[in-house]
C-alpha cells in the first residue's frame, strides 16, 4: 500500500490526492455528459429525416453508444461525488463505493483494450475498418491498432496507479478510524470526573493517608483539640 501520492514533481497526502481524484474525475464526467448530449441532439433532426437504411442503422447504432457515454458519464459523476463527500467526513463505506466502482471500470477497460489487439473490432466500428483496410491494408490496420493500444496502455496504467491511491486511503481509514470526542487532561477537568473506572469509584477504595479535604470536618463541627496540640504557656 501507499503512504503517499507521488508524481512528477511532488508528493501529497492520501487525503488529500483522494478528495483531487474525485473532484477532477467529477469535472471529467460533466464534461463529457455535456458533449455527449449534445451530440444526441445533433442527431435528434436527423433521425426523422428521409435517409436509406442502412444509415438509419448507423444512426441507431450511434445513439445507442451515445447512450451509454451518458450512462457511464453520470456514474462516474455520481460515484466522483461520493468519494469527495466520503474524503470530507472520512466514510469508509462511501469511500468504497467508488473503488469498486472505478476497479471495475479499469478492469473492463483493460480487458477491453487487451482483446482489440486480437479483434479490432471492438475499439473500431466495422464501417471504418472496412474503409482502413480498403486505403492501407491489413497489415497497415494491424500496425495502426498496435500503436494505438501501446499508447493508450501507460493512461491505463496511471488508471490503476489512482485507483491504488483510492485503495491506500482507505487501508488507512481502516487501520486509523476516526477517534470520537477527546476527553480533557485529568488535571483541568471541573467538578466530578468523566463516568469510567477511575480510582475513587471503584468499590472499596479508601484515599491514602494525608491532610486532604475531605478528609477534614468542617471547622464548625470541630470538638476537642487536635492530637498533639498544647495550649500556649501565659
Amino acid at each position: 500500500m501507499l503512504h503517499s501520492c507521488r508524481c512528477c514533481c511532488c508528493s501529497m497526502p492520501l487525503e488529500k490526492a483522494s478528495r483531487i481524484i474525485g473532484l477532477t474525475f467529477g469535472i471529467l464526467s460533466l464534461l463529457a455528459l455535456g458533449r455527449s448530449v449534445l451530440t444526441w441532439l445533433m442527431l435528434s433532426p436527423l433521425e426523422d429525416s428521409h435517409l436509406g437504411d442502412t444509415h438509419r442503422r448507423l444512426l441507431r447504432r450511434a445513439a445507442t453508444q451515445l447512450l451509454i457515454h451518458i450512462c457511464t458519464s453520470l456514474a462516474l459523476g455520481i460515484f466522483s461525488a461520493l468519494l469527495v463527500l466520503g474524503v470530507s467526513r472520512r466514510s469508509k463505506c462511501l469511500v468504497l463505493s467508488f473503488m469498486v466502482y472505478f476497479g471495475a471500470v479499469c478492469l473492463l477497460s483493460t480487458i477491453v483494450l487487451l482483446y482489440s489487439l486480437y479483434d479490432p473490432s471492438v475499439l473500431i466500428s466495422e464501417i471504418q475498418l472496412r474503409e482502413m483496410r480498403e486505403q492501407n491494408g491489413a497489415k497497415m490496420v494491424k500496425t495502426i491498432v498496435f500503436i494505438s493500444v501501446g499508447l493508450t496502455l501507460p493512461v491505463q496504467l496511471f488508471f490503476w496507479y489512482l485507483w491504488l491511491v483510492v485503495v491506500s486511503y482507505y487501508r488507512e481509514l481502516t487501520d486509523n478510524p476516526p477517534s470520537g470526542s477527546a476527553q480533557p487532561p485529568p488535571d483541568t477537568w471541573v467538578g466530578q470526573p468523566p463516568p469510567g473506572n477511575w480510582p475513587g469509584q471503584q468499590a472499596g477504595y479508601q484515599p491514602p493517608p494525608g491532610n486532604w479535604p475531605g478528609q477534614q470536618p468542617p471547622p464548625g463541627t470541630w470538638t476537642g483539640q487536635p492530637a498533639g496540640w498544647q495550649a500556649p504557656m501565659v
